[in-house]
Parts: structure tokens; sequence; C-alpha cells
């Protein structure tokens, strides 16, 4: 049950480690953005070399709650597009889910 939540054709979905990098993507979020991971999510969903200016995902991981914010996603054509994130904590807090949703 969890994972065909995990792969609702709604939102977006990464689950990213502590040290940021994306070690898991939904199929929405893949054929968005190409089957990429291993690398920092910024690098994947922003193709940024630095961190986002309004990102959660350090706010999620240092304070263990769950953040909405407001960002751009850059598809797999370079097309940019604004989205709505949602990272909450999981797993003794060393890992979080970032719900990805189109605005």
């Amino acid at each position: 049950y969890i994972k065909d939540l995990l792969n609702s054709p709604i939102d977006g979905i990464s689950i990213i480690d502590e040290s940021k990098n994306v070690i898991w993507m939904n199929e929405k979020l893949k054929d968005a953005i190409g089957n990429v991971k291993g690398k920092f999510c910024y690098e994947i969903l922003a193709k940024n070399n630095k961190i986002c200016p309004s990102c959660t995902a350090f706010k999620t991981l240092t304070t263990k709650q769950s953040f909405k914010s407001k960002g751009m996603l850059v598809n797999k054509h370079g097309k940019k597009s604004n989205f709505e994130f949602i990272t909450v904590p999981l797993k003794d807090n060393k890992i979080f889910i970032e719900i990805i949703r189109n605005i």
C-alpha cells in the first residue's frame, strides 16, 4: 500500500537522505525530470549547483518537523515551473520525503 501511495499519479515524490542526496523518486517525478539518483536534491530538482533559497530540507533535518515552501523545478527538457515543496521527516529523522506539487 505504501508503494502505491508513493507512486501517486498526482504529485512528484522523492526520498532524500541526511546528506541531501536523492535516493528514490516515484514514477511521476522520474517522468518529469528523468531517472537520476545519488546527487544532491538541488542538482537534480532545480539544476542548481548550490542550495535553493527557499530550501526546507535543512529545516526538516535540523528541527525534525514538516515544512512547505514554493520553488522552481526544472524538467528534463530544461523548462522551469513553480512548485510547492512539502518536506516530512522519516525513519529516525535521517531521511525525509519531499512531495512536489504543481501550483
